[in-house]
């Protein structure tokens, strides 16, 4: 099949085509972000995701309600964990997923209200931590 319309594009057109490609990158990569951390005020069950450079939890904080749960998917090519960072909310456990491989995901389930701060051991020294929000 031949695709050619056989119109080409003037030079005057090219920085407009070449804005509203950009734009859609950029509104497909904000989406890919935004999405999960938004997904986390609303819904009981929100993912995490570990990436290496920077090492980080993405996103850093979020919010579910009682019972919800948080996956933690290392998407990067080195070990992270997930290792609770006290003081814990009153009444709640403390959790570790122990060393994750890259391609691990990693739940736990959250069944008392308050802050839960984490972070991850390998890379606490880079700043690698998170919070989870729970809402009554």
């Amino acid at each position: 099949m031949n695709y050619n319309t056989g119109r080409t594009v003037s030079p005057l057109e090219r920085p407009r085509l070449l804005a509203i490609i950009l734009s859609v990158l950029v509104l497909s990569f904000v989406a890919r972000i935004a999405l999960p951390a938004f997904a986390g005020q609303t819904n009981s069950a929100v993912v995490v995701k570990m990436t290496d450079v920077p090492a980080a939890f993405v996103p850093a904080k979020v919010a579910i309600k009682v019972g919800g749960e948080v996956d933690w998917e290392n998407t990067g090519h080195n070990m992270h964990s997930v290792t609770a960072n006290p003081p814990l909310p009153p009444g709640a456990e403390s959790f570790d997923s122990g060393f994750m491989a890259p391609g691990a995901t990693w739940t736990h389930k959250f069944t008392v209200p308050g802050t839960y701060h984490y972070l991850c051991i390998p890379h606490a020294n880079s700043g690698m931590a998170g919070e989870v929000v729970v809402k009554k």
